[in-house]
């Protein structure tokens, strides 16, 4: 209709110096963090991944101590139901592992949350150091290990923490946090320049000349790297980069069951 503005998206910015995203172990530690977090605070479940990891384990002892006695196990639906979220939870987590790091130093790793990967809810772009080792490479096994070496378990868990304590202190100037989607879909995708990889890695899917609308999406850029200073979250303009990716490869989950974990966790 004539005379109706176009909404202009909010967009963030949220810088954090870290010195591990610079090996691909800590870029990965990183993502997964984020994600196991993303579907907490965003109510994808009303638990902590850690809290479902033992409730699965709990499960799985259960049935072993069961089968030995030849009596069958029976979950109740809600039991299920995290469960399974939990499952879909931890492999799109593994694939977060295939993507490769090194490569994406004009591009980066994009998590979504949304009822379709064209027209998300919320856009969550990660943008990692362009001095990330050669994962990915013939060298990669080398290389993995020596930022492995590089990056100790203790440096990338301190890494970590660091990045949500970031993220959480931001809530008061990302506003859109004050709501939440709801039970939805979680999409994980990975842009590098056209031609840069042979393939798309394991478990993803190549697209070109993608687009995101944006139209009722609010999108934080997280900005990691050893130089980056940290800032308050700032709204940007209507200049949306993922408008002109020219090639991107995503997984796609389903997470819209999580209700049931609601009633269970």
């Amino acid at each position: 209709m004539p005379g109706l503005k176009r909404r202009c998206p909010n967009i963030y910015n949220v810088h954090v110096p870290l010195e591990v995203a610079q090996h691909s172990c800590g870029a990965y530690a990183i993502v997964a963090a984020f994600i196991k977090h993303l579907a907490f605070a965003r109510e994808q479940c009303h638990a902590p991944l850690s809290d479902l990891e033992r409730l699965v384990q709990a499960c799985k002892q259960e049935r072993q101590l069961r089968q030995h006695t030849g009596r069958r196990l029976r979950l109740k639906a809600s039991t299920r139901k995290a469960i399974k979220f939990h499952d879909r939870l931890s492999a799109l987590i593994r694939l977060a592992a295939n993507i490769p790091f090194a490569q994406l130093q004009h591009g980066g790793v994009w998590v979504l949350l949304g009822s379709s990967v064209t027209r998300p809810r919320e856009v969550y772009c990660f943008r990692f150091p362009s001095t990330t080792d050669q994962q990915g490479t013939p060298d990669a096994t080398c290389a993995w290990l020596t930022g492995l070496l590089a990056a100790s378990e203790k440096a990338i868990s301190d890494a970590s923490r660091r990045f949500l304590r970031t993220l959480i202190m931001q809530h008061e100037h990302i506003t859109e946090w004050d709501d939440t989607p709801g039970p939805t879909k979680m999409f994980l995708l990975c842009k590098t320049q056209e031609g840069a990889l042979e393939a798309a890695p394991e478990g993803f899917v190549a697209r070109r000349a993608f687009q995101v609308n944006l139209r009722k999406a609010f999108q934080v850029n997280i900005i990691i790297g050893s130089q980056a200073t940290e800032q308050q979250a700032s709204p940007g303009n209507c200049d949306v980069e993922m408008q002109e990716l020219s090639q991107r490869m995503s997984a796609q989950m389903s997470l819209t069951d999580a209700g049931g974990c609601r009633r269970r966790c």
